[in-house]
């Protein structure tokens, strides 16, 4: 998808990194540096899943450390429509805070593309991904705090019509795919879900446009997203030490350890005593000999 988008002169920021496979389950991926979104609210508690500001904060509090916050906010907004369009049409599904990223230099990038074509999770019978495509209201932020909503919706569709226009080329590629033996790609009725989401059937790209950008309302408006994220982050939390046990713990060590030094020099007094006891004893042996 970048590729193509490349040769249709629309550079959108993406980050495809590099997986060498080396057997059937086996294999390497390439390092990114960046944080992880879960690791960016857990700073604030709870309170960081629910501000709209996190990652603007973000962007505005390494900007001046890597690249001008212009810059940053211009690939932020590029990459995330990038992704919003290629997770859309490609159907990857398990999108919390834990399998999103950002860069220094404000690239946005999803990892972890283990749920595909729609084959999207469930816990309890509840459907998780009720959205084409991520987008919260804290990433949507960013592009309305730099007035860029129009750029951002442009971007867009543009992409997305950019792959409707080489839809074959993208079915063709999933359909050769099918014979690699991937769980959620292994079907005809897989490789449909990417052509379904492509839309092929409206008459011109106006119809396909208008239609994206109300997914990105969709997918803007959605509620359960957030709670989703409130309970993926209570999950995964790393609990607090508490201070007053640890200090607790401390004192009683350092008890102990002055414990074990006193009986250590009672330990030495009774072997001296005990030395001086057997001195006087051969004194007094030896005097009565004499």
């Amino acid at each position: 998808m970048d590729k193509l988008w490349l040769e249709n002169n629309l550079d959108l920021k993406l980050l495809p990194y590099k997986v060498c496979p080396t057997e059937l389950k086996a294999g390497f991926i390439e390092c990114l540096v960046g944080i992880e979104l879960d690791k960016l609210q857990a700073q604030d508690g709870v309170a960081g899943v629910l501000d709209r500001e996190l990652i603007v904060k973000y962007l505005r509090k390494t900007g001046k450390q890597s690249s001008p916050l212009e810059t940053k906010f211009d690939n932020f907004i590029k990459s995330l429509a990038g992704y919003c369009v290629a997770t859309c049409v490609i159907g990857i599904g398990d999108r919390h805070p834990g399998n999103i990223m950002i860069k220094e230099n404000g690239i946005f990038f999803h990892i972890d593309f283990g749920h595909i074509l729609g084959n999207f999770k469930s816990k309890f019978f509840i459907k998780r991904e009720r959205t084409p495509f991520l987008l919260t209201p804290m990433m949507a932020n960013v592009y309305s705090t730099d007035g860029k909503e129009e750029f951002f919706k442009t971007a867009c569709v543009k992409a997305y019509n950019i792959l409707r226009h080489n839809a074959q080329r993208l079915i063709n590629m999933f359909i050769i795919m099918s014979t690699a033996g991937m769980p959620e790609l292994c079907s005809m009725d897989d490789v449909r879900y990417a052509k379904r989401m492509l839309k092929l059937d409206m008459p011109n790209d106006e119809d396909a446009g208008n239609y994206f950008v109300g997914l990105i309302k969709q997918s803007k408006n959605d509620r359960f997203r957030l709670i989703d994220n409130i309970f993926h982050y209570y999950k995964h939390r790393k609990p607090k030490k508490k201070k007053g046990k640890d200090k607790d713990k401390k004192e009683d060590k350092e008890d102990k350890d002055k414990d074990k030094d006193k009986d250590k020099e009672k330990d030495k007094e009774k072997e001296k005593e005990h030395e001086n006891g057997k001195e006087n004893d051969k004194k007094n042996d030896n005097a009565i000999n004499n």
